[in-house]
């Protein structure tokens, strides 16, 4: 089942070498390597290489011998284990990226989950990244974010099967499709799906609602389907999203992307939610205030709170009221 997902993976390739020096206890040189000897180094010019239970000659480019897993003395060490053994199985949804590179060559930057699921990032109280896989059925859990993003699926999807609109529709294919990845992940800021970021990041505010031009308050379950919107489009119509978001110019609504998403799930979504009546429309734009709400489903606003956050965001490089 698809399902709402982050996944940081750190490794420490230290090894048990740190502190020797393999050159003077040999007698050696000094030879031409990153450490200078100093750690266990494996280079590609090897005639025969252990990847995982499985001895490769680099020579002749076949498999000399499959090993026992228990019996593989090197199976676990990240010198091998951490070889890729085959192509980024979602590498044709990006032409513009090649399938050698990793992270979107920018690992510094950017981590990349298994490519196969959704699932949503939070802080535990030692404050280390942890991850939570949501299936739409285990919809329980200690941590309060991971709690909201639950509430907005729960309360999405069953106002739109009760106005029977499409409303929601999106958050639903964002935690229960299983050939698209989306990370969520918390923000202190304004909500917004970044394609390239992690292999595509929701990044969403739980607190955060929306207040039109026309004075339709969203609540942040409704802005959490909008970005949705964005996200699962990205995953399942790569090269037409990234026309319509990136080069797709629109006068009215800025992007092709966002008059896609705006007239059509968040009219939807927002009905069914009852943000809106029959007749009615959240906007006719791209443009908005960010409004702190009483809780994730809410669209009562909470002046205070909008003030103080108004106030931080004003501090930040190119603040816009606008989004």
């Amino acid at each position: 089942m698809k399902r709402a997902a982050l996944l940081l993976t750190l490794v420490s390739v230290a090894g048990s070498f740190y502190g020797q020096d393999i050159i003077r206890e040999y007698g050696l040189k000094e030879p031409l390597t990153l450490s200078r000897g100093r750690y266990a180094e494996t280079f590609p010019n090897k005639e025969t290489v252990q990847i995982g239970t499985v001895l490769l000659n680099t020579k002749t480019g076949k498999i000399v011998e499959f090993l026992e897993e228990d019996t593989t003395e090197y199976a676990y060490q990240a010198e091998y284990s951490t070889r890729w053994l085959s192509p980024d199985p979602l590498a044709e949804k990006y032409p513009q990226l090649s399938p050698y590179v990793f992270c979107a060559n920018n690992p510094l930057k950017y981590i990349d989950p298994d490519g196969r699921e959704l699932k949503i990032w939070y802080k535990d109280s030692n404050g280390k990244s942890q991850s939570f896989v949501f299936t739409g059925q285990n919809a329980q859990h200690s941590n309060s974010f991971v709690n909201a993003v639950i509430t907005a699926y729960k309360y999405n999807k069953s106002n739109g099967e009760r106005a029977r609109n499409g409303g929601g529709a999106s958050t639903v294919a964002a935690v229960e499709r299983t050939d698209i990845s989306i990370n969520v992940m918390e923000t202190e800021y304004g909500s917004q799906y970044e394609q390239y970021n992690t292999g595509g990041t929701l990044f969403w505010n739980p607190n955060l609602g929306s207040k039109t031009a026309e004075n339709i308050i969203r609540s942040p379950a409704s802005v959490f389907d909008h970005e949705a919107d964005h996200a699962v489009d990205a995953k399942t119509n790569p090269v037409q999203h990234e026309t319509n978001a990136q080069y797709g110019t629109d006068n009215q609504y800025g992007t092709k992307e966002e008059r896609r998403v705006i007239t059509g799930s968040e009219q939807k979504t927002a009905r069914a939610n009852g943000e809106i009546k029959s007749g009615q429309v959240t906007r006719t734009n791209h443009k908005g205030s960010p409004v702190i709400t009483e809780g994730v489903t809410s669209t009562q606003v909470n002046a205070q709170k909008t003030q103080e956050y108004e106030k931080k965001e004003a501090k930040r490089p190119g603040w816009t009221s606008e989004w």
